[in-house]
């Protein structure tokens, strides 16, 4: 599955680090395509939570439900 993909990723593994040992804000900046909705799929998996992101406008929130959608997320809210 796509999100396995992503798990194999440098930043991934940063990511999922802090968000164990507290972060509660991360920041997954410069990321193209469908890399940040791949990124958060599997973080929710692996942490067993839900997440919130934050786009900078409508069409970025439409393209970040479809990829969530292909990255098999499950439930989204928009």
């Amino acid at each position: 599955m796509l999100r396995d993909l992503v798990r194999g990723l440098p930043l991934y593994a940063g990511l999922l680090e802090e968000a164990r040992t507290g972060e509660d804000r991360l920041v997954v900046s410069g990321g193209v395509g469908a890399r940040p909705a791949l990124l958060a799929a599997a973080l929710a998996e692996d942490l067993g939570r839900p997440l919130v992101a934050v786009v900078g406008n409508e069409k970025d929130a439409e393209r970040m439900l479809e990829d969530l959608a292909a990255a098999g997320a499950g439930e989204a809210f928009h």
